[in-house]
């Protein structure tokens, strides 16, 4: 089991330097305690997954240039929201750069550097496993829930739904594994009459 752990976090932490291995040994050991405890009586409850997620992503702290991937990503999805009825309006741009700015504490300058870039990302991305990925690995479910929560803002800005913009939700939806009820909940939050 030790080996299946040590593979994941091989695949999934980059490390380059000596000293940073051993470290990565012991919070290794450490994750793979935690999983073992949770696993005594024979059943990984999602409040269990979610904690033990948690207490090893605070031992794995993001590096500034992940940190801003993982914002790139978002912004990325945000905007791929906007694009889905193939009409992005002054509306919906300011929206997303009201949210990005929000979520991710970025003055105006950086929110729109931010956005100009995952406008780029978003055209030369082939599909959104690349950013789902990246959410997936390093955002726990609730952070994924309010991403798809301010998605449904977004969609919602030009109070119109659009049959794409329905089915790139439930795309997304699937992608980041969120609970079809928070799905329909954050839908009908945010929808208009």
């Amino acid at each position: 089991m030790i080996d299946a752990i040590r593979q994941f976090f091989s695949e999934h932490i980059e490390c380059n330097e000596a000293v940073e291995d051993s470290k990565n040994e012991l919070r290794l050991a450490a994750a793979a305690l935690m999983y073992e405890t949770a696993m005594a009586d024979y059943d990984l409850g999602q409040e269990e997954q979610a904690l033990i997620q948690k207490l090893v992503s605070e031992q794995f702290e993001l590096t500034q240039a992940q940190a801003n991937e993982l914002r790139l990503a978002a912004a990325a999805l945000m905007y791929e929201t906007a694009m889905a009825d193939y009409d992005l309006g002054q509306e919906e741009q300011a929206l997303i750069q009201k949210l990005v700015s929000e979520q991710f504490e970025l003055t105006q300058a950086q929110a729109n550097e931010l956005l100009a870039l995952a406008q780029s990302q978003v055209r030369d991305a082939t599909d959104l496993h690349g950013f789902t990925t990246l959410i997936n690995r390093n955002w726990t479910l609730e952070e994924r829930t309010l991403l798809v929560d301010s998605m449904w803002q977004v969609v919602y800005a030009d109070r119109r739904l659009d049959d794409h913009e329905v089915h790139l939700m439930r795309k997304i939806q699937r992608l980041l594994h969120i609970p079809h009820r928070d799905f329909v909940a954050s839908k009908l939050r945010h929808k208009r009459s």
